[in-house]
């Protein structure tokens, strides 16, 4: 994908000034300007929607320019859980049903709104250094913006890594995603957690996304109740 169809921007700064993602629509392609116009002002509009939970960053502003589309977003200090996940080192049992907890209860607030994150990996998930908790980051409403620009420009979209569709249900990866999606990727991210294997390497059947039932793969001692 050239640059002058999406470019994306970070620098940390005060909240009001940070440029989270920077979205271009080169000049000469005018002909698709309204289409991705009104995609950009819908998709930015279910996200400031979520800016009432504290585990999600804030849509500061949204606004186009004579340059293109822009999204500024509150700027979060810390680091993917991806960092903690290490291969053949499992997580103990508390230590996934507290991974649950900050997972889920800002994933059913976003569900509650009607919108679904669509790209939960543990690279989206942010734990944030103020206080240690997990924010969710990247939402896949970006990401839509973004291939309806390629689909436009008659550019073929790019594939999601194998790594990244490791952590998506068979619906999604079918162009069908559901709320439960987003569930289904949470499972995902805690049994990794909890064996220390990644997705991609777990035994599948079937192609139905359904695990093999390896007996010695670790399970939960005790049921999962929200509170």
């Amino acid at each position: 994908m050239g640059p002058n169809l999406f470019s994306s921007g970070y620098a940390p700064s005060e909240p009001a000034a940070v440029r989270d993602s920077t979205h271009k629509a080169s000049q000469h392609q005018l002909g698709y300007q309204e289409s991705v116009r009104h995609l950009f002002v819908r998709e930015a509009a279910l996200l400031e929607k979520l800016a009432d939970h504290d585990q999600i960053p804030q849509l500061l502003a949204y606004f186009e320019d004579e340059h293109g589309f822009y999204l500024v977003q509150e700027f979060v200090s810390g680091y993917p859980l991806s960092v903690e996940l290490h291969p053949e080192q499992p997580w103990s049992e508390e230590q996934v049903l507290d991974l649950l907890y900050e997972c889920l209860e800002p994933l059913a607030f976003v569900h509650r709104q009607g919108i679904r994150h669509g790209n939960l990996k543990p690279d989206n998930l942010l734990r944030r250094m103020q206080d240690g908790k997990l924010m969710l980051v990247n939402f896949d409403s970006i990401k839509q913006i973004h291939l309806a620009l390629m689909a436009l420009h008659e550019q073929p979209a790019l594939l999601d890594e194998t790594t990244t569709q490791a952590y998506q249900p068979i619906e999604q990866l079918e162009g069908m995603p559901y709320p439960a999606s987003d569930v289904y990727a949470i499972g995902m991210i805690a049994t990794q957690a909890l064996t220390g294997i990644h997705p991609m390497l777990f035994p599948w059947i079937q192609k139905l996304g359904k695990c093999s039932g390896n007996p010695t793969v670790p399970v939960l001692n005790r049921p999962f109740i929200m509170g």
